[in-house]
């Protein structure tokens, strides 16, 4: 059975746009075990002076203090490890990716645990990335090239984009949903 984690990164909850298309998506995957971690909910940390120090301290020499900083990046670096499948939903806001799935990004993206020098990838993942934009502007001109380029820096290239235009503009029903993924296996 596969292992997949569903990261959501929308604050607007079972009312977002890419909740509903992450949803359909998760309903479509090969049954399995799905994490869930609501971003909204377990907030990520942002990177600060003293996370950047820890990242680049020997391993070996860090204090219980420091360890205790990058608990919430080792847990997100386990759950990527674990899974098989990764489903990301997100809105766009302001033509980027909100500031929670950031933060979320640069937990994952460590140097020295996932990429750099002495980094170890996520190679054999797929990852799907469901992105809804209220606005017609065209969401892979800068959120899906982005998250591509960011993804394949731990490894995570084999990565499917759906987007879904205009959700301000227009009475989004279920068949454009349905439409989004039909062509996922």
């Amino acid at each position: 059975m596969n292992k997949i984690l569903y990261i959501n990164s929308s604050p607007s909850g079972a009312d977002s746009q890419s909740v509903k298309v992450a949803n359909a998506l998760l309903k479509k995957l090969p049954p399995g075990d799905v994490t869930t971690r609501n971003l909204d909910e377990d907030v990520p940390p942002f990177v600060s002076k003293a996370y950047i120090h820890v990242v680049y301290t020997d391993p070996t020499q860090r204090t219980a203090a420091q360890k205790a900083l990058l608990r919430y990046s080792d847990t997100v670096i386990a759950e990527v490890r674990e899974a098989d499948i990764i489903v990301i939903g997100t809105p766009v806001h302001n033509f980027a990716i909100p500031a929670l799935l950031k933060a979320w990004i640069d937990q994952l993206v460590r140097p020295g645990a996932t990429c750099g020098k002495g980094g170890r990838g996520f190679e054999q993942k797929k990852v799907y990335v469901a992105v809804a934009s209220g606005r017609l502007i065209n969401p892979e001109g800068f959120v899906g090239p982005y998250l591509k380029a960011i993804l394949a820096e731990v490894g995570l290239t084999d990565i499917t984009v759906l987007t879904l235009k205009g959700t301000l503009q227009k009475e989004i029903r279920q068949e454009d949903v349905d439409h989004l993924i039909k062509e996922i296996q």
